[in-house]
This record gives C-alpha cells, sequence and structure tokens, in this order.
C-alpha cells in the first residue's frame, strides 16, 4: 500500500529528526568537555593581575566558592580546588599581582574551550 502522507508532514518529521540530531550532538558535546576537563591534567604558567572571589549559582543551584583569577598571558582562570567559603577571601588575596603561577588544567580547559566560549578551570595552583 502507497505512503498517503502529505508532502509537508514528511518534510515536518525529517526537520524534527534533523533538530533532535542537532540537541543530541550539542549535549555529548557538552558532556564530552566536562569530561576532558578531568583527564590529562597538566600545570599552565601565568602571571596574575588580579583576582576576586567567585561564586556562581542562583534560586535552587548550590553556589561553588572559587577564585577568579585575570592573568597577563592566560586570560582569565576560575580556581575551585582547595577553596571553599570559609577561606574564599583569604585565598583570593593569596594571589600577588606581577607573580608567575602554575595552574593545573585539565585538557579542555588548556586546549579547545576558548573556542566555545568556556572560562578555564584550574584544579590548583602554585608559585612557579
Amino acid at each position: 500500500m502507497p505512503d498517503i502522507r502529505p508532502r509537508w508532514y514528511v518534510w515536518a518529521r525529517r526537520a524534527v529528526l534533523a533538530v533532535g540530531a542537532v540537541v543530541l550532538l550539542v549535549g555529548c558535546l557538552g558532556l564530552a568537555t566536562l569530561a576532558l576537563d578531568h583527564v590529562a591534567v597538566k600545570p599552565v604558567e601565568c602571571q596574575v593581575v588580579s583576582a576576586a572571589p567567585y561564586t556562581r549559582g542562583s534560586g535552587f543551584v548550590t553556589s561553588t566558592a572559587s577564585v577568579m583569577v585575570q592573568t597577563r598571558d592566560c586570560g582569565r582562570i576560575l580556581v575551585t580546588g582547595g577553596i571553599d567559603f570559609s577561606d574564599l577571601e583569604a585565598s583570593a588575596k593569596s594571589f600577588v599581582p606581577g607573580t608567575r603561577y602554575e595552574f593545573d588544567m585539565g585538557l579542555s580547559s588548556r586546549t579547545w574551550g576558548k573556542y566555545l566560549n568556556m572560562i578555564p578551570t584550574a584544579r590548583s595552583f602554585h608559585h612557579a
């Protein structure tokens, strides 16, 4: 028996499938970015310009204590490792402007995360 669906139905179905495939691809890319930020963690040396406490989250989302560090040669870096709300201010003040630090960053933070408009995340830091 021949298919008697209207032509618009066939094109609408194809459009829905195409949009679904794109949404699935973007979701997989997002998950891969998160996973790759825990792989191949290596130190990146940068000169600090300034640092400030940074908390994110709103509504029912839990905030995360971190420090936003502005560097001369690496741009902005979000430091999350070893920081909690009790020492947030002290952690931000521990960065001395003009001093070089090594930030331990995962694969996506070091490489292609910048093309996705992602702020690089450092697990830890120490003087270079």
